[in-house]
């Protein structure tokens, strides 16, 4: 009995844990996204789930900094994380308004460190 309720008990565990790093991921990207759009007016917003990789290179990552770089729609001298050995990532799809009217769609995934407190790179899907 003993060993059925500690077993349910850490069940409930990661499922509460999970959650909570699934938050924490979508404000992370939404506070990113806030900050370094040109135009801010983000919306219908759609989060996949958050998952793990190990094979994202350091030179992946850099040539995911240089294109996005040259995104008109992001500002320049985006301030990015910390790379870990495994990233966490999530593939994010939502629409901005420009300033003119017009509407763009983007579907995009985001790399963040492991302890979800950078955005390390994020590339056009």
């Amino acid at each position: 009995m003993k060993a059925r309720s500690f077993f349910i008990l850490m069940l409930f565990l990661l499922l509460f844990t999970g959650c909570g790093e699934q938050h924490q991921s979508k404000v992370l990207v939404r506070n990113f996204l806030n900050k370094n759009l040109v135009y801010s007016d983000i919306s219908e917003d759609r989060y996949s789930d958050m998952d793990s990789t190990t094979h994202v290179t350091k030179d992946r990552i850099e040539k995911m900094h240089e294109i996005t770089g040259k995104m008109p729609e992001f500002r320049h001298g985006i301030q990015y994380g910390v790379p870990t050995s495994t990233l966490m990532y999530m593939t994010v799809s939502y629409k901005i308004t420009r300033n003119n009217g017009k509407v763009k769609h983007f579907q995009q995934t985001f790399y963040m460190d492991r302890n979800l407190t950078g955005i390390v790179a994020f590339k056009n899907n």
